[in-house]
């Protein structure tokens, strides 16, 4: 609306990140026409993007302590209802960017119930009511065939024990020790003076170590840690040999006209082995930070 009320642009393209309830764009509409700039709204955008993707075949929705809201005494029946609308959304979000409409199966008598049947009424209101249906693109195939994708939906009390358990693959210990957010870990680590400081580390799925070692047991971690330090090391001490040079820093200062052919390709190759020694420590550092917390909370023995 200060954009509008500024009258900064010519035409304005609304996107809402989620769907816009009716009553809000109804107030929305009646404050661009008080203001007299409804004329200037192109069109507006429902975007459904009610939830993160941290990795390329897994989703969030992104709702922090749902089962102890959903358990709690406390919580009253309006409250939940409420909850389980957002998750229903979240999912219908990511049901209409798959393109996808799903045959949905749920055990009775729990939450996942709650949601099954809502979401369920939700993707029949939109596909035979609305307007514009957006599944458009995807729903006459998928109806067509004889094998529908199916969504499970289950409640966490199905299987308690596992948040128990301390699995031993390399992403599980992260997510287990560290509080990860938004595939974002911070851990404390003491230099060799003994001062402690915290640093963060960003655990893309572009970085090829990770994505290659994520689901692998922690100790095949560690080895696959040293072969790849010790891979960069005889790399880096090639390209530094051919260049007489000491480090690679130097390397970046040669002159690439006088330089042979050979050598001008390991220059040109120097960005990535350079990122690639940036994933090597910061895979080193949190390896060490990991070994440390399983010896201090002795999970190796439990």
């Amino acid at each position: 609306m200060p954009d509008l009320a500024r009258d900064l642009y010519e035409l304005y393209y609304v996107n809402f990140s989620s769907s816009l309830p009716r009553t809000l764009l109804e107030e929305f509409a009646v404050q661009t026409a008080a203001s007299g700039t409804s004329h200037q709204i192109a069109q507006v955008y429902d975007q459904y993007l009610n939830f993160l993707c941290p990795e390329e075949n897994m989703f969030s929705l992104h709702f922090p302590n749902t089962f102890e809201s959903i358990h709690s005494p406390a919580m009253t029946d309006t409250a939940i209802s409420s909850l389980i609308d957002r998750i229903v959304l979240a999912l219908f979000s990511v049901l209409l960017t798959l393109k996808t409409v799903p045959t949905i199966c749920a055990p009775r008598g729990n939450a996942a119930e709650m949601v099954a049947t809502r979401l369920d009424a939700k993707l029949r209101e939109h596909i035979m009511n609305s307007r514009q249906n957006l599944f458009a693109e995807g729903v006459e195939d998928i109806v067509a065939q004889s094998r529908r994708p199916v969504l499970v939906l289950l409640d966490r009390d199905i299987d308690l024990g596992s948040m128990l358990m301390h699995s031993w693959t390399y992403q599980a210990l992260i997510h287990d020790l560290y509080n990860i957010r938004l595939n974002q870990i911070s851990i404390t680590q003491t230099d060799d003076a003994g001062r402690k400081a915290k640093k963060t580390y960003d655990l893309s799925v572009s970085d090829s170590f990770w994505a290659n070692n994520a689901a692998l047991p922690f100790p095949e971690v560690a080895i696959g840690i040293d072969e790849a330090s010790n891979a960069f090391r005889r790399e880096a001490d090639e390209i530094t040999r051919m260049g007489g040079v000491g480090s690679l820093d130097e390397v970046g200062g040669l002159d690439m006209g006088a330089s042979t052919k050979q050598l001008q390709r390991a220059i040109t190759s120097l960005p990535e082995l350079t990122a690639r020694k940036a994933s090597i420590d910061m895979h080193m550092n949190i390896a060490t930070s990991l070994l440390d917390s399983i010896k201090d909370r002795q999970l190796d023995v439990l």
